[in-house]
């Protein structure tokens, strides 16, 4: 599912069903400046929220994990998830990515990279990243902000 220009995914539900025998999950997409309105997103398996092709931070109403990666962009125009409602966290990790194509980044800067009202209630060693070889991905709570910063192992 592909949201880009200026749609708007108002009060939908999206759902990303991992994929079956070792297949591709389902992917939800936000590029340019798609709206993310209130719509919740449940994600499953190896299910994917890309938003890392977005121009700016994306606002939705609740995200729902049961697996699942969120993929974002860092560098010079950073994207992050941003929660009205609330995380719902039905697996063990978080995890976040980032296109390994265009994947740049600074070391021992930190990037915002999810927010949420709830977010007290997690513990940093529930987030993880994971297509990073060779880096320590250290994550921090902040309030309701979660930030990410990358060191060299």
């Amino acid at each position: 599912t592909t949201f880009s220009g200026s749609s708007n995914a108002a009060n939908a539900k999206l759902v990303a069903f991992g994929g079956n025998n070792g297949g591709y999950g389902g992917r939800i997409e936000f590029y340019d400046d798609s709206i993310g309105g209130e719509a919740t997103v449940e994600l499953y398996g190896n299910g994917e929220l890309d938003i890392s092709y977005h121009t700016h931070e994306l606002t939705i109403g609740s995200l729902q994990l049961f697996g699942g990666t969120i993929i974002l962009q860092l560098g010079s125009k950073p994207t992050s998830l941003i929660l009205t409602q609330k995380l719902i966290l039905n697996s063990d990790k978080v995890v976040f990515s980032f296109p390994e194509d265009d994947g740049k980044y600074e070391y021992d800067k930190p990037y915002a990279i999810l927010t949420s009202p709830n977010l007290s209630n997690f513990a940093e060693n529930q987030f993880e990243w994971d297509n990073l070889n060779g880096v320590k991905a250290t994550f921090s709570i902040d309030g309701n902000n979660l930030q990410v910063t990358f060191n060299k192992e």
